[in-house]
C-alpha cells in the first residue's frame, strides 16, 4: 500500500490573492484533494516564487497591490519563453467577470477564468481539466 500512496503526485499549485479570505476560502476548498498549496500576496512575489520552484498550476487574482495579476501572468509567461518551458496552466481568478476583463486575462497569458466568488465544484473542475487530478 505504501508503493501505491507515493505513486499519487501531489499537485503543486500556487495560489496568488492579497485578501487571506480569500486564500484561506480555496484552501478549504481543496483540503482534501492530493494538492500542495502555496501562498502569494501579490504579483511580484508570485513571479519570485514562480522562477525559484515549479509549480503545476496557478491561481492568480487580478486586482493586487504591488502587481496585478495580468502583468505578473504576462512576466511568468516570458520567463517560460526565455528558459523554454512549457506553460503551465494559469488560471485567472476576478471579481469582474465582464467580457473585457476576461479578454484582458486571456491576452495577458492565462489559460482560463473564474469569477469570485468562486464555486468549490467550478474551481475543482477547471483545475482537473487542465491538470487531470
Amino acid at each position: 500500500p505504501l508503493q501505491q500512496e507515493s505513486a499519487v503526485k501531489s499537485l503543486r499549485i500556487l495560489l496568488v490573492d492579497d485578501n487571506p479570505d480569500n486564500r484561506l476560502l480555496v484552501n478549504a476548498y481543496l483540503k482534501k484533494l492530493p494538492y500542495v498549496i502555496e501562498e502569494a500576496e501579490n504579483g511580484e512575489q508570485a513571479v519570485n516564487m514562480f522562477t525559484a520552484r515549479p509549480y503545476d498550476i496557478v491561481l492568480m487574482d487580478v486586482q493586487m497591490p504591488v502587481m496585478e495579476g495580468r502583468e505578473a501572468t504576462r512576466k511568468i509567461r516570458q520567463w517560460e519563453h526565455q528558459y523554454e518551458n512549457t506553460p503551465i496552466p494559469i488560471i485567472a481568478l476576478t471579481a469582474h467577470a465582464i467580457k473585457e476583463e476576461i479578454d484582458l486575462c486571456i491576452e495577458a497569458g492565462c489559460n482560463a477564468h473564474l469569477s469570485k466568488p468562486v464555486k468549490k465544484a467550478t474551481l475543482v473542475t477547471t483545475i482537473q481539466s487542465f491538470v487531470g487530478v
